[in-house]
């Protein structure tokens, strides 16, 4: 039983890395975007297809 609830942990600890990970890719993305392409409507679409 122990070993089941440190598992799940585990997990949740891997996932929220994983989501951590994605939303700083996103960011950095964004960031690029905006530096290459000052423009606000390419930046705003990037959002919407990443997003």
């Amino acid at each position: 039983m122990l070993l089941l609830s440190k598992n799940i942990k585990l997990k949740s600890e891997k996932s929220k890395w994983v989501l951590h990970s994605s939303f700083f890719a996103l960011h950095f993305l964004y960031l690029i975007q905006t530096v290459f392409s000052p423009t606000r409507f390419t930046s705003t679409s990037l959002i919407v297809v990443v997003g």
